[in-house]
């Protein structure tokens, strides 16, 4: 599949600046946010995201370093650093946004709905900015569907109503 992720991203940055963000963190751990995805093409379960004006920066830890580089086209990949109490989540965080160079003071959006309360304090603790929670930049994003997802979209309807027909007639 070949999705227009620079459109993606272009949309995005439009979003940014309406709502005066420096830059906007997406954070994927454990596979339960499909964003980072959508922006980016890497479909990994941990990782974070950083988008800024003029950087694209995806931190991932070293089991996903080769992957997301062949997988996240035009997007600066950096593996975290290894820690001494493992890998803590607010290493992949930090590790995205300091390869955006945005400054300490910068406002960072971050998703709302995906981010702990105890995960926030924790950022707010180790990395400069000012985090603003959002609602949505990224799904209202997703909700308008380029050429590709429409096409991808109506194959995945047909296959779906064939194998309907066939498994409708056995269960009669």
């Amino acid at each position: 599949m070949t999705f227009d992720f620079k459109s993606r991203i272009k949309n995005l940055r439009k979003s940014l600046k309406r709502e005066k963000l420096g830059a906007f963190v997406t954070v994927v751990s454990e596979g339960n946010n499909k964003n980072p995805y959508y922006l980016s093409g890497f479909g990994s379960t941990t990782g974070a995201l950083a988008v800024s004006q003029k950087h694209i920066v995806l931190a991932v830890d070293s089991r996903y370093t080769l992957r997301a580089r062949k997988e996240a086209k035009g997007v600066t990949v950096v593996e975290i650093p290894k820690s001494k109490k493992g890998e803590d989540f607010s290493l992949y965080v930090e590790t995205a946004l300091s390869g955006l160079r945005i400054g300490g003071k910068a406002r960072i959006g971050f998703e709302g709905a995906h981010v702990p309360i105890l995960r926030l304090k924790t950022w707010g603790k180790h990395i400069p900015g000012n985090f603003v929670a959002t609602r949505g930049i990224v799904e209202k994003l997703r909700q308008i569907k380029d050429a590709e997802e429409i096409l991808h979209l109506s194959r995945a309807g047909k296959i779906t109503s064939k194998v309907f027909e066939k498994v409708s007639k056995t269960i009669r």
